[in-house]
This record gives C-alpha cells, sequence and structure tokens, in this order.
C-alpha cells in the first residue's frame, strides 16, 4: 500500500538535493546522496531521529546504497527506489 505523495517527494527531494528517496513499506524511509571527502565518500542521508532532533544530512556509515536496500529486504521489507537526481550514488 503506497502512502506517500510522489510529486511532493520529488519536489522536497529536489529542494533538499536528494539524489534518491528510498520508500519502505510504501512508505517514504530516507532521502540520501552521493558522499563525498568530508563522509569518508559513505553515501549520506536525510534523516529525522523521531527524538526532537533535526532533519538534517549526515553519514549513513554505508559505501553503497544497494546494501542498504538488501539489508531490508533480508528482513522482509519491500523497498523501492524513486530517482530524484539524474546521479548513480551507487558509483
Amino acid at each position: 500500500m503506497t502512502t506517500y505523495d510522489l510529486d511532493k517527494v520529488l519536489r522536497y527531494g529536489q529542494k533538499i538535493g536528494a539524489d534518491v528517496a528510498i520508500i519502505q513499506n510504501g512508505k517514504l524511509r530516507n532521502y540520501y546522496k552521493k558522499g563525498d571527502k568530508a563522509s569518508k565518500h559513505c553515501v549520506y542521508t536525510y534523516t529525522n531521529h523521531e527524538n526532537g532532533r533535526p532533519l538534517r544530512w549526515e553519514s549513513a556509515n554505508e559505501f553503497c546504497i544497494e546494501r542498504i536496500l538488501n539489508f531490508y529486504r533480508n528482513l522482509g521489507h519491500t523497498m523501492e527506489v524513486i530517482q530524484i537526481a539524474g546521479v548513480d550514488i551507487n558509483e
């Protein structure tokens, strides 16, 4: 069951500079963008910790988005990737 608005996901992702949005079980989970030297080339995640901390970009401590997706798929979650920018963050 999809519970996200694709247009809003894309517009917000563009606003914050995301490369992809990850949908888990029909709901928006996180935005990701390609890492750089500051993140030791790990991808960045735009995340909400649901504990009062503000939304912000931080290192996902993972080099490849596919490994993140596979982890959750192996736990039985349905994962979907929505491309926001024309960047392959698995390179």
